[in-house]
Parts: structure tokens; C-alpha cells; sequence
């Protein structure tokens, strides 16, 4: 449980779905090259989303990015299923997946939460000696200049994705590299994120502190047992009360 540990010197947390999201559903951003496809390309989140969860991570390439590629296959297979004709698709393959990959590096595709800046602010400039602040996520290098784009990248001291470290939440690996690169021990790290399995149940396993991130849209959900009801939020408004409450 949180409450009542330790004051935590590194305050983590997950990226998408957490500090900030896409502005419509992945897959069903709107470009000059995909419009008159993605009434047939309805299907691509979810599709995307399967595929995710089902990949392999492979370190970093020095020439070209397995994770770029690996996208492309997905996001073109995937218009493929939806029905868009193979002739159609390979005169727009490159300008359409450079269009959707592009969109997602930045605030075109993203925007933050509306309480993130001032959570962040609050952790960062309270009346309290701040802790550090990190970012740990599930995603390829476009984390950096996403968080860049929105304006947040300077309030962290630390942010890593899984493509850096060829491993994702919830691998401890994942978790003991964050706090490394802090310079803490993982016990003197709380988390925070929306995902139970990966971010909750993953940070807890890796002997850190953790709250789960519940948004509005979930709250009708019973809470899983496995979730203590004080490690709840509704905002990242929270994250400072329960940090602020843990003992010094």
C-alpha cells in the first residue's frame, strides 16, 4: 500500500493513456493520404492495439528502427484487412504511414490531460523538497519529442521507453532501469499509471510504490482485488496528497 510508506524520492510515471493521449484514436487520425480510406480502416486501433500486445521487442537497430518497421507492417496490413485495395495502398504506403508516424511524435496527434501541468507544477514547486520526476513507458523513441512538443519534457529528470531498453513494463528490468538512471533505490519509487497489470501490479512486483490511475471513464468498473482502494486516483491532482502523506 501507499499510504503511509516511505516519502518517495522519484515519482514515476506512464506516458499515454497517463500525462497525456491521442487527440482522436490511433490509426483514426485524419491525413490528406488516408481520408478516403478510413471508412474501410475502421478496425485499426484495435487492430494496432492486439498487435502490440502480441510483439517482440528487439534492441535498437544504429541504421533503422525495428519499431518503425514493425508499424509499418502493422499499419498497412491492417488497411489491407479493412479492404483497401493493394494497388490503392502502394501509391500512398510511404506518404501515408509517414503521416500517421509523424502526427504521433508530437502534439498533432497528442494532447495532455487537462490536469497534468499543474499536477506536475504542484510535485515540482510545492512547499516540500520535490522529489524527482520520470517517465517509464511502453512506447518507441517518439516519447522524447512528444513530450517535447506538449511542453511537459523539462519537468522530468529522467524518461525512458521500452524501445531504449528492449523490455516493457511489466519486466522488472524495466522498472530497476528507471530507478537506476535516478540514482534511487526502488523502494524509494512511486508509480503511477492507468494500466493494472503493467503499470500497478508491474511496479509493486519490482518493489516500488504505486498508485493506479482509474479516469472517470472506468470508475463504474469494480475495483479488482488485487487493488488496495487507497492506491486509487481519479486525477493526477491526487498524486501530490499521497506523496505529500507518506512519511519523510
Amino acid at each position: 500500500m501507499t499510504g503511509g510508506g516511505t516519502r518517495a524520492r522519484l515519482v514515476l510515471f506512464d506516458a499515454l493513456g497517463t500525462l497525456f493521449k491521442p487527440r482522436i484514436p490511433v490509426g483514426l487520425q485524419p491525413t490528406p493520404q488516408n481520408a478516403a480510406a478510413l471508412s474501410r480502416a475502421q478496425p485499426f486501433y484495435g487492430a494496432s492495439t492486439a498487435a502490440s500486445d502480441a510483439k517482440t521487442l528487439e534492441p535498437l537497430d544504429s541504421n533503422v528502427s525495428a519499431t518503425r518497421r514493425w508499424w509499418k507492417s502493422v499499419v498497412l496490413g491492417t488497411f489491407l484487412d479493412a479492404g483497401l485495395p493493394k494497388s490503392e495502398l502502394r501509391k500512398a504506403e510511404d506518404a501515408l504511414f509517414a503521416e500517421l508516424w509523424n502526427s504521433f511524435a508530437c502534439a498533432t496527434g497528442y494532447a495532455a490531460y487537462d490536469e497534468t501541468v499543474v499536477a506536475l507544477e504542484r510535485l515540482r514547486h510545492g512547499p516540500l523538497t520535490p522529489p524527482k520526476l520520470g517517465v517509464l513507458s511502453n512506447v518507441d523513441l517518439r516519447l522524447h519529442t512528444a513530450l517535447a512538443s506538449l511542453g511537459i519534457a523539462q519537468y522530468f529528470d529522467v524518461i525512458l521507453c521500452s524501445e531504449e531498453l528492449a523490455c516493457e513494463k511489466p519486466d522488472p528490468r524495466a522498472f530497476a532501469a528507471a530507478a537506476a538512471a535516478a540514482g534511487v533505490l526502488p523502494q524509494d519509487v512511486l508509480h503511477i499509471g492507468d494500466d493494472i497489470h503493467r503499470d500497478y501490479m508491474g511496479a509493486r512486483a519490482a518493489g516500488m510504490q504505486s498508485l493506479w490511475l482509474q479516469r472517470s471513464f472506468q470508475e463504474e468498473s469494480p475495483l479488482p482485488p488485487e487493488v488496495a482502494p487507497q492506491d486509487v486516483i481519479h486525477s493526477l491532482l491526487d498524486v501530490e496528497k499521497h506523496w505529500a502523506y507518506q512519511d519523510a
